[in-house]
């Protein structure tokens, strides 16, 4: 419960911004109007010229800001790539083995190898990897079991996804990258699981 102390203190406090305001407005008010006559009371080539250094000044302050801004960006996001790429070849190596190792005649990783591996793996890339590679990595681990089939169009088009998904993290556009495109690389007949 509110003492009686207290809700007049806030109405005071209230009151006390109201007040403040106002008279910040109306300081405001007094140099805005002062600089409007002291400037209306300037030769028109003196008052030309100081509009046109004020507007250079600003344009150029606002250009280093945006620069320096887009810098700073740049540099945060370099310094992302850099911790994200090893993670991300890490994945992808560990991915094609569990797909691809019947294909290239080795034995898939074990179980206790692939639990290490995401124990390992899933620290790194919940702080460094985008949201959508984090979704896609769940998809494709869901997706896959011990005994994979690589012929199973729905595994590899999850994969091809987490892919995409990946170069665009690191700043691949593919915007000309269609469905099918990354796994005909290494699937030699992509096409027949692809809808017309």
């Amino acid at each position: 419960m509110k003492t009686v102390i207290q809700f007049f203190a806030q109405k005071f406090y209230l009151l006390l911004g109201l007040v403040f305001l106002a008279v910040l407005f109306w300081l405001l008010y007094i140099i805005i109007v002062t600089f409007f006559k002291w400037f209306s009371n300037l030769e028109n080539q003196i008052a030309a010229s100081i509009i046109t250094a004020s507007f250079v000044a600003l344009i150029s302050t606002m250009g280093l800001i945006l620069s320096k801004h887009y810098e700073h960006k740049r540099e945060i996001r370099k310094e992302l790539a850099t911790r994200k790429i090893p993670v991300y070849e890490e994945l992808i190596n560990f991915s094609f083995r569990c797909t691809f190792a019947q294909k290239m005649g080795e034995e898939p990783p074990t179980e206790q190898e692939t639990v290490q591996f995401i124990a390992k793996l899933i620290p790194r890339l919940i702080i460094w990897s985008d949201g959508n590679i984090i979704k896609s990595f769940c998809s494709f681990r869901d997706c896959s079991n011990d005994n994979i089939d690589t012929s199973n169009p729905k595994i590899l088009f999850i994969f091809e996804d987490m892919l995409l998904k990946i170069r665009n993290d690191l700043g691949h556009k593919d915007k000309r990258l269609k469905r099918g495109d990354i796994l005909g690389l290494y699937v030699n007949d992509i096409n027949k699981y692809l809808t017309p």
